[in-house]
C-alpha cells in the first residue's frame, strides 16, 4: 500500500509538469499529515496497525496513497479541462466511502467520539481545495517573478 502507488506515479507522472504536480502532491501530503496528526491526537480516529509505529498517523495513507491519487487526478483533469472540484469531490468520496471502510473492515482504522464519514469527506475535500489554492498561489507568484525578471532584462 506504500510502494505500489509510488511506482504507479513514477510511470504515469507527466514529466513536463513534474514540479507543478509534485508541489501539489506535497501540499496534499503536508495538509494530510497535519489533519491526521490532529485527529489522532484528539482521539477522533486511530490506526491500530501502523507501518511506522512511532508515528501517530498512517504513513501509508498520508505519504503515498492520498497524495498520489490526488496528483494523478490533478494531472488527468488539467489535461482534460474538467472541473477540478468535481474530480476532487470524486477522489475524496472514493477514499471516504471505499478505502476507509475497507481499512475499518481490516481493523486498520477506527473512528471515535462522533467522528463520521461526512466529516471525513469534508476534511478530504477541504484539503483538496486548500492544496489547489496553495498551488495556484505559488504558480501565480512564479509568473509574477518571471514577469519582473523579463522587465529587468528589457
Amino acid at each position: 500500500m506504500l510502494i505500489v502507488p509510488l511506482v504507479i506515479l513514477f510511470f504515469k507522472l507527466d514529466r513536463s509538469r513534474v514540479y507543478q504536480i509534485g508541489f501539489y502532491g506535497f501540499a496534499i501530503h503536508v495538509l494530510g499529515v497535519y489533519v491526521d496528526t490532529i485527529g489522532t491526537n484528539y482521539g477522533f480516529w486511530s490506526y491500530p496497525y501502523k507501518m511506522v509505529p512511532i508515528l501517530p498517523t498512517s504513513f501509508t495513507l498520508t505519504s503515498s496513497m492520498i497524495p498520489v491519487a490526488f496528483m494523478l487526478m490533478y494531472q488527468w483533469l488539467s489535461r482534460k479541462h474538467i472541473h477540478y472540484y468535481l474530480g476532487a469531490a470524486g477522489v475524496s468520496a472514493i477514499f471516504v466511502f471505499v478505502v476507509h471502510p475497507i481499512f475499518m473492515w481490516m481493523d486498520m482504522f477506527k473512528m471515535y467520539r462522533g467522528f463520521n464519514y461526512l466529516i471525513m469527506f469534508v476534511n478530504y475535500f477541504s484539503g483538496a481545495i486548500i492544496g489547489k489554492l496553495v498551488l495556484d498561489l505559488f504558480v501565480y507568484l512564479n509568473k509574477q517573478n518571471d514577469t519582473i525578471r523579463i522587465r529587468k532584462i528589457n
